[in-house]
């Protein structure tokens, strides 16, 4: 290494070194943000509208007649939970 190369180095070596001991002196700022305490209840459905739906009896189907009294038990039962279920979604709502 010739002078001219050890003195740029020395340079740069002091630059580096007012940089480092520039940022070490700085001094952390602390910033009170005010918050509240919010308390979270848990609110809980009705029991009457959480109740299992009706499952249609399966029995032997001989005739169509079985088959239609079926049917007939399953599109109740679905429109019961349906009723239900715009229940809870109305219970909700409340206020």
């Amino acid at each position: 290494m010739n002078s001219t190369q050890t003195t740029r180095s020395g340079v740069i070596l002091l630059f580096l070194m007012a940089l480092l001991t520039g940022c070490g002196k700085a001094a952390p700022e602390v910033i009170r943000v005010p918050f509240e305490t919010v308390r979270i209840e848990k609110v809980r459905v009705p029991a009457e509208l959480l109740r299992p739906c009706r499952v249609p009896a399966m029995v032997l189907l001989e005739t169509t007649r079985d088959l239609e009294r079926v049917a007939i038990q399953a599109i109740a039962s679905i429109a019961d939970c349906n009723a239900d279920k715009a229940a809870i979604e109305a219970w909700s709502e409340e206020e």
